[in-house]
């Protein structure tokens, strides 16, 4: 986690950037990134009001990865009905002989399909 900006910080940015110092020497004499001197110059240029807004405004909107990839989820009071295959396969599978070890029930292993197609 980066350390965060004093007022001594901001104080010699700003007068380097009226000096007309260049975001790299600002990055060196603040021991920081450049990105984060140029960030960092942009957000004293702004004003208290405006700092507020951008702050309500960031937190408002959605993370990037939210955005790209949107996941539903979904619940059971989503479903309205439940197939009546499923129900009968649900039903199977629970009275079928259960072996130990959390092996599958007998008769749903891969290798019980593969010997009743054999």
């Amino acid at each position: 986690m980066s350390r965060p900006w004093t007022k001594e910080d901001d104080a010699l940015a700003s007068a380097m950037k009226v000096s007309g110092a260049s975001p790299m020497e600002m990055a060196d004499a603040l021991r920081r990134s450049r990105p984060s001197v140029k960030s960092r110059l942009r957000y004293l240029s702004l004003s208290p009001e405006r700092r507020k807004l951008e702050s309500i405004a960031r937190h408002a909107e959605p993370r990037s990865e939210e955005r790209k990839n949107p996941r539903q989820r979904v619940t059971p009071s989503d479903i309205r009905f439940v197939p009546i295959e499923v129900l009968k396969d649900r039903e199977r599978r629970l009275l079928a002989p259960q072996p130990a070890f959390g092996d599958p029930p007998i008769g749903f292993s891969a290798l019980d399909r593969r010997e009743v197609r054999a």
